[in-house]
């Protein structure tokens, strides 16, 4: 399925409203007829300053929001095509899982990261992959806005981009990086050990 089947639109859920008269803004995912899923993008805009789907006005806040709105369709798009590359039959659920950071039950990569950080390692090496997990933590809030991510959605993009995130946008030296990929490769060895991946 190509691109063009995926649409990301944004409404208000009016029977939401507060004493503001402010409602929040719903996305709605549709890929191709009949796969659908609906989420809030945790921001309200008053009824009045909402018009075909976008904050309206010239004003910071509805930059922002519309600023928003155009960073979650490009994310969603994102993930899309990242997750048709390698299989057919991606639903709207499935990329709002992996939008929100939910993956759907799916065993996810800082999740199981937590419940290896503390076993069979030593005091030094524990601290060490402490600090892989807040790099890796912060590198999805800033690229994909997302608290977590499936091991499904891994793959050589996620570590090329988390390379170049390393290098570039915290500056770090090249041996910290080596390190720091290869207690995320260690991590996903045991997840494929243990039968996740």
């Amino acid at each position: 399925m190509n691109q063009a089947n995926v649409k990301v639109s944004f409404y208000l859920k009016k029977s939401e409203a507060d004493a503001n008269g402010e409602c929040p803004v719903m996305a709605k995912l549709n890929i191709g007829k009949y796969s659908e899923a609906a989420f809030s993008v945790k921001m309200k805009v008053p009824q009045s300053r909402w018009t075909s789907g976008r904050a309206s006005g010239k004003s910071v806040a509805a930059k922002e929001i519309n600023n928003r709105l155009d960073e979650i369709r490009a994310v969603a798009l994102s993930i899309y095509n990242e997750q048709s590359a390698v299989r057919d039959g991606v639903t709207a659920e499935e990329v709002k899982s992996i939008l929100l950071g939910m993956a759907s039950g799916q065993e996810t990569l800082l999740s199981y990261f937590e419940k290896r950080v503390g076993v069979n390692r030593t005091a030094k090496s524990l601290q060490a992959y402490r600090n892989a997990y807040r790099h890796i933590e912060k590198f999805l809030q800033k690229k994909y806005r997302l608290t977590d991510i499936p091991f499904s959605a891994l793959d050589r993009s996620f570590i090329d981009k988390y390379d170049l995130y390393l290098r570039t946008e915290r500056n770090l030296a090249p041996g910290t990086v080596i390190n720091l990929t290869v207690q995320l490769k260690t991590i996903v060895g045991e997840a494929i050990a243990d039968g996740i991946i």
